[in-house]
Order: C-alpha cells, then structure tokens, then sequence
C-alpha cells in the first residue's frame, strides 16, 4: 500500500519504510520487534463505577453483568463515601443546621456491606475483576451573601479516588468534611468545655439572681455543652474560606499511607447544581465547583488523574498541566510521575449519552489476571487510557528502545546513541480507521503522523547529551475515538 510523509511521519500499513534514521525521521525496517505486550496481560478495566450504594442505578451485581457483557474485564468501583453538605450555624454548629445529603456509604453505615459485596460479585464472576474504591470529596465551604440569603458551597465537586484500601476502618477514616474523621485531641479543646461556667454560674448564683436570668442561660449552656461533644478540634471546617491544597494533600496521603492509590477525578469538570430552596423560598442553597487542573500542580503524591473523562480535557495537551508536572519530576521537584487513566463515571448503562460502562477505558498491562497486578500496574503507570466503546483504538505496542535498553508505559530506559521509539495501533474490533497521532517529547510535539489502522509508527532521535532526561507519550485521535498513553522515561548515561 502506498504510504505518505507528513511532519517527519511516515504514514501506512504493513511493512515500515525505509531510510536513514535521523532525528526526527522514521526508523528504518530492522530487526523484528517484540512486542509491548510481551510478559504482560492487555486487561480493559472501567475506573470510577458508581452503584446503588450511592448515586448509581444498578447494583453491584448489575454492574457486573453490563461488564461482562461489554467485554469489561476489571471493574474498579467507587461509590461516594459521603455526599453531605451542611451548614450549622453559629455557637450551635452540630445540633442547629441545614444543608443537602444524597445516599451515599459512609452516610448508610455501609461499608462492611459495601466491602462485602464486592467480594461476592468478584468471586460469582470469575472472568471478571472487581477492586474496591470509594470517590471523596474531601472539602468544601460555604460562601453566605445575606443580602441575597444564599448560601453556596464551593468545591463540593472536586472530587478524588481511593483505590484499593481493602480494609473497612481504612474507608471509613477517610479525611472528608462532615465525617468527623477531621476531628482531633488537642489543648484547645478544653475551650469547648465553657458552657461549664455558665452551668456553674446558675448553681452558684441561684440565691442572688431570679430564675428568669438563670434559666436561660443554664439552657444555652446545656445546649452548647451538648453542641461541642466530644469536644475534639476540627482540623479545617467549611467556614473559613478557601483553604487551597491542604485538604486534598492530607487525604492523598492519608491514602498513600495505607497503601492504597489516588486519583484526581475530572479535574476540569465544571459543576453548578441547582439551587435548593428553603423556608418558602427564603434561603437558597447552591453548589459550584469550577475547573481545578491546576490543583494536579497544587498537590504531591497522588497516583494520577483522569486524562480522558466525559467532558473536553486540556491537561494532557503538550505542554500543560500534565507536562508541567512530569517536567518537575524530571526535574526532581517531585518523588513521582504521575499517571493518565480513563475515567468512565458509570452510573447506569446509557447507550444514548454514551455512558455505556465500556465507553471509556483503563487498558492495564498486568503481569497476570489477578486484583494485585493490576493495582500494581495502576502504581507503575503501565497502562493507557481509552474512549470509544465499541469503535475504539488499540495500542499493540509502544516501546522505547536504546542501545542499552528497552522500555515500555511507565518504565525508564538508560541512553547511550540514538533513542527510538516504536508504536502499533490497531481498533480493537479490527476494522481499519483513519489515525491522527502526536508523539509528545518533553512537553512538545516531536513528530506528526496519519495513517489506517493498523499502523506502525517509528521516531529516532539523536542521542542525549550526557545526563539528560526526557520523556514520550503518544496522543492519538481518530473519528470516534481518542488515546493517551503514559510516559516513557529515557535517561542518557553521565559523563
């Protein structure tokens, strides 16, 4: 077939060009290649899967057989630990409040169940992995226009993941507003034991002063005493503004502590719910959440965020938000990489929005087909993310090789000559489709190509200077579907 050449890309099928490899010129035909998937199990996993546990209409059961039937082979479900937005008001915080609560884990009491259940779903569908995980969101606060008498709750919906915890005290710890899990022992609590004085007072004073007077305060007090048990301190609440990244921090590493992974979800969504209406219509209630990529720069430690998700992303063009935070890694300014998966957010199966449990993808590289592989791919970065249900794209391979080395997602490759880098896509139902690629390199694109499925792609580029680092992901988009792969890190030998 005949191919075409397009900003240092080599379009076709079938058999590679030939030529001199250069920087920024396909790779000649050589050797044959093994390919990325050698050693590894392709499993294609849906992330961010609600139930009738919280927001979702089907149950864990249900879920399970939509997965099956779509040729789902990894479920990793995230129920809402809690949905809860409360507003009390002042001096009387706990017993005196009003706000929206939607059903949720933590808010039932259900999370032995909830463990439970997923336990006997996975064991009932033995072609089938289900992974524990709850979606959080870990703060919010209020923003009160009394002239207007509204009252907003903001960052409601800037949500995270937790994946893989396992164990029921770790789920119900969770750091999130309205929990109680913020609450803590210290010196300061003994303010909360004030009422005491006014308690004091109405016994002492008995004699001196009339019951009008004591009374009600010895009511207050009682009320306040009652209010401030079991008199912990909360480490933040929702009533002093914006406090940036620190609660998400906390939770990321509350999390990463007990061994479970983190994910920012749909970190450019915008959400505006409508407002509830209260006392006649007296006060209303709202909640907004603007796009927050950047809180991917703001926190540290995180396992990685929904690179595609419903909505339009931006973060994952070159030289973004994510490219931003893989520079710092190269750089040292961070432990670790972060990752890209695809985010379904699964309530209910929807062929007519798109919302099928099978439209977007987490296609993990496992090293067996168990619940511990593939966590352990999702730590490593060994997996790409999909969206395109029935009509979506395939990576066959994607590989960096030196002279020293080859690497794949999520790996590091030492550097000595040239560093080449390899690609094969396909659809997954094996019909051909028109390709756009980018092979993204640092943060900026290093080389184009279009092409028909299957398509084999090869770069080279020139050798690094001594000690330099780098990196290549691939955004790749066709007619119905898109795909982003995770990094390779390639690392030239020093001096």
């Amino acid at each position: 077939m005949a191919s075409r050449q397009e900003n240092n890309g080599v379009q076709g099928r079938g058999r590679w060009a030939v030529g001199l490899a250069l920087a920024g010129v396909l790779v000649a035909s050589g050797p044959a290649l093994a390919t990325d998937q050698d050693g590894y199990l392709p499993l294609a996993t849906a992330i961010h899967v609600h139930t009738t546990f919280s927001t979702g209409k089907e149950s864990i059961e249900q879920v399970a057989a939509q997965a099956v039937a779509h040729g789902v082979e990894v479920v990793v479900v995230t129920d809402a630990d809690l949905l809860s937005a409360q507003y009390g008001l002042p001096f009387l915080r706990r017993l005196v409040r009003f706000g929206r609560e939607e059903r949720s884990v933590l808010g039932r009491g259900a999370t032995a169940e909830y463990l439970a259940e997923i336990r006997r779903v996975d064991e009932l569908h033995p072609e089938l992995i289900l992974i524990d995980g709850m979606e959080s969101a870990p703060f919010y606060y209020w923003e009160v226009d009394a002239d207007r008498r509204q009252w907003t709750a903001r960052y409601w919906n800037k949500h995270l993941l937790a994946v893989g915890l396992g164990r029921q005290e770790f789920y119900e710890h969770l750091p999130v507003i309205d929990s109680g899990n913020l609450e803590v022992w210290h010196w300061t609590s003994l303010l909360y034991l004030w009422p005491l004085l006014a308690l004091v007072y109405g016994w002492v004073a008995r004699r001196r002063h009339p019951a009008a007077v004591r009374y009600p305060v010895m009511v207050i007090a009682g009320l306040a005493l009652i209010n401030n048990y079991p008199f912990k301190v909360p480490l933040w609440d929702q009533y002093h503004g914006d406090l940036g990244a620190a609660p998400y921090q906390h939770y990321i590493d509350y999390v990463r502590d007990r061994g479970g992974l983190v994910l920012w979800a749909h970190p450019e969504a915008r959400s505006t719910i409508p407002p509830t209406e209260l006392l006649g219509g007296r006060v209303r209630i709202l909640s907004e959440t603007p796009a927050h990529a950047n809180d991917l720069l703001a926190t540290r430690n995180y396992t990685g965020f929904a690179a595609l998700y419903g909505d339009n992303v931006t973060a994952i063009e070159p030289g973004a938000e994510w490219d931003q935070v893989l520079q710092e890694y190269l750089r040292g300014e961070r432990p670790r990489p972060v990752w890209g998966t695809g985010e379904i957010d699964y309530h209910y199966d929807d062929a007519a929005h798109r919302n099928r449990i099978h439209d977007i993808l987490t296609v993990v590289l496992a090293r067996e087909r168990s619940a511990p592989a593939v966590l352990e791919a999702l730590r490593l970065g060994r997996v790409y993310a999909v969206r395109g249900g029935d009509e979506r794209l395939a990576l066959e391979r994607f590989r960096v090789d030196t002279d020293l080395g080859m690497a794949v997602s999520g790996e590091s490759v030492p550097a000595a000559g040239p560093v080449r880098v390899h690609a094969r896509l396909t659809r997954a139902d094996g019909q051909e489709e028109e390709l756009e690629v980018r092979l993204v390199r640092s943060g900026e694109v290093v080389a184009r190509f279009r092409g028909t499925t299957p398509l084999d792609l090869g770069h080279v580029d020139e050798p690094l200077p001594a000690g330099a680092k780098t990196y290549y992901r691939l955004l790749v988009k066709s007619r119905a579907s898109r795909l982003v792969t995770n990094p390779i890190f390639v690392v030239a030998e020093g001096p």
